[in-house]
């Protein structure tokens, strides 16, 4: 059975979207990174400078400092994933002809603009770029790999 066009516009936009969703994630893997740091440098014996430390401390320190390298792993883990989601994203939209059509998905899709942000700054009316879109995504839709299609 053959999807219909709204269900293969919703995957396509799912699809295009997996970066944003990337960026999300090392956000989130930031802000952890941070708490932990924050954690490492809240205890009194939280100086990481090689110095001894009583033991109520350091065993609070040492814990401290798993977590942080815990959160230092999955931040860098995040990054690596959201460069190569980056750069699948750009192929497939690079692959699409029409110049228009092409800004549109990268303001969209690699930048995170509004529908109204892209009408400005493209100058066009808000209604044509919905119209502009449409297009867009049945031809970014070509270049999407097939093995990718369905995830």
């Amino acid at each position: 059975m053959e999807t219909s066009t709204r269900e293969t516009r919703a995957q396509v936009i799912a699809w295009l979207d997996q970066y944003r969703q990337a960026l999300r994630s090392a956000e989130i893997a930031n802000d952890e990174l941070e708490i932990a740091r924050d954690a490492v440098l809240s205890f009194p014996g939280g100086r990481l400078d090689g110095m001894p430390r009583s033991s109520s401390h350091s065993d609070k320190t040492a814990l401290s400092v798993e977590r942080l390298t815990e959160a230092e792993q999955l931040y860098d883990d995040a990054l690596e994933h959201c460069r190569r989601t980056r750069i699948r994203v750009s192929r497939v939209i690079s692959s699409v002809s029409n110049a228009n059509q092409r800004e549109l998905l990268q303001r969209r899709y690699l930048l995170g603009q509004s529908f109204a942000a892209i009408a400005g700054c493209m100058h066009f009316d808000y209604r044509w770029i919905r119209r502009l879109h449409q297009r867009a995504l049945a031809a970014a839709a070509k270049a999407i790999p097939e093995k990718e299609k369905t995830q």
